[in-house]
């Protein structure tokens, strides 16, 4: 028995038979009224005696209460009958808490013979716990945190050959303290193990990319805890807009990134994934705007000893890189969608300025793209008197308007076009030197027409 092990015994004697049980005595006295505790005494002596099989003693047991106890218990002699049958039998020498527990559960029934192992390898994430004991017991485990509730208690009943088996799924990080209820007729044994799950680690190391090919910079989280710690080391790679991944997981069985699975040989694994699946679910303005857009990619990777849950935040290619300069031509990825609600990327200045309509709306879910190209219109300077100088000065004047062409995404097909003009500036009385006077057209009107226009297009 482990020192653990031992020390939850001892707090479970000292449970067992506290002091002020002693009140229910019906002592049977020597003469001058001194309590004749002998036979109870030889009785404690023994188990204070107890050794485990290896030598060790199996507690420190206070004799006196332990005396006391078992003379309370003259008022259930099944109960003190069972506590000797404890001490006298020898297969519970290293069990003789748990023993001593089940004789106050059961009235005196006695305990029933059981076994606790614990398998941390399935399910992948959770924890099976595996009983021998006798045929058709049951058997119920409960899984309390050090901090929180307990999780709902689990039951069996073991088979023919006297197994039961108890499994929970994913299992939070934290220490739990485990108590296994078996119980057969009247005699009932409890179990008690503690139970720590701790997190793990997955760990990503750069390589040499291919010729053509790029370096990808990752972040790694995980969101899952899981049970053990398992290393897992990655290599990225990025070459034409796909990411290969190469996974080593020790004891690894099947991987799945972003949908995307492949299946561990010799603890190793590779993958590759279309980038472009992974900005088609960014949001449109992030993607297209940002220099740098990161996109979220989900990975599972099942192990023989734990299931390892998290998220790898990827550098992915800008959406400018494949829009501007604009030519009609389609922007599709994987998995699109044949229609999504009406959201327009706007372009202006060869940028991307924003997203009319559904501002929140993803790639994938964008159906048009407009372009407005701005035209100037020059027209007659305003003419000054420069007091500095002495002298007469004209200034440029012009106005600029828009043509706006709606595109549709998919297909690169103009839609719709309109022309706006700008409102015609007149010459301020006065003006700053190095001024210029202009007007542009109104972009609040422009959008409001690319909206309307795509809400109307079916």
């Amino acid at each position: 028995m482990t020192p653990r092990h031992l020390s939850s015994r001892r707090a479970l004697i000292a449970a067992t038979l506290p002091v002020a049980c002693a009140l229910l005595l019906t002592a049977c006295c020597l003469p001058g009224g001194v309590p004749d505790f002998s036979e109870e005494a030889k009785t404690c002596e023994k188990i204070k005696g107890l050794k485990t099989k290896d030598g060790a003693q199996t507690f420190d047991l206070d004799v006196d209460t332990c005396t006391w106890r078992l003379k309370a218990l003259e008022d259930k002699p099944k109960v003190a009958s069972c506590f000797r049958s404890c001490v006298d039998d020898a297969r519970f020498s290293e069990d003789i808490g748990v023993c001593f527990e089940s004789c106050e559960l059961s009235g005196g029934a006695g305990s029933v013979k059981a076994s606790l192992k614990i398998d941390r390898s399935n399910p992948p994430g959770g924890v099976t716990f595996k009983v021998k004991t006798k045929a058709k017991a049951k058997v119920e485990v409960l899984l309390s945190p050090a901090y929180g509730d307990p999780m709902a208690p689990k039951k069996a009943k073991a088979d023919k050959k006297g197994k039961a088996t108890v499994s929970f799924g994913e299992v939070k990080r934290a220490t739990y303290n485990v108590e296994v209820t078996v119980t057969l007729g009247k005699k009932i044994t409890k179990l008690r193990e503690q139970l720590t799950v701790d997190t793990g680690a997955v760990e990503f190391e750069g390589i040499s990319p291919k010729k053509g090919g790029k370096p990808v910079e990752c972040d790694i989280a995980l969101e899952k805890p899981f049970v053990d710690t398992i290393q897992a080391k990655g290599a990225l790679q990025s070459d034409k807009d796909r990411l290969t991944l190469r996974f080593k997981v020790s004891g690894g069985k099947s991987i799945s990134v972003n949908g995307q699975k492949a299946s561990f040989k010799k603890d190793k694994a590779k993958l590759t994934l279309d980038l472009n699946g992974a900005v088609a679910e960014l949001n449109a303005f992030t993607a297209a705007a940002a220099f740098s857009p990161r996109a979220s990619l989900p990975f599972t990777v099942d192990a023989k000893a734990a299931r390892i849950k998290g998220s790898l935040s990827c550098a992915v290619p800008s959406l400018s890189s494949k829009i501007i300069p604009y030519k009609q031509q389609p922007i599709t990825f994987p998995g699109d969608l044949t229609r999504g609600n009406g959201a327009t990327l706007l372009i202006r200045y060869d940028k991307v300025q924003e997203v009319v309509g559904d501002t929140s709306a993803k790639i994938k879910q964008v159906d048009f793209i407009a372009v407005a190209t701005t035209r100037e219109k020059k027209l007659s300077p305003c003419p000054y008197f420069d007091p500095n100088t002495g002298s007469n000065v004209r200034v440029d004047r012009a106005r600029y308007d828009e043509d706006v062409t709606l595109y549709d995404r998919r297909t690169g097909k103009p839609l719709k076009s309109k022309s706006f003009t700008a409102s015609t500036p007149g010459c301020p009385l006065t003006i700053a030197p190095g001024s210029t006077i202009s007007e542009f057209a109104d972009t609040t009107k422009v959008t409001a027409w690319i909206e309307a226009t795509a809400r109307a297009i079916k």
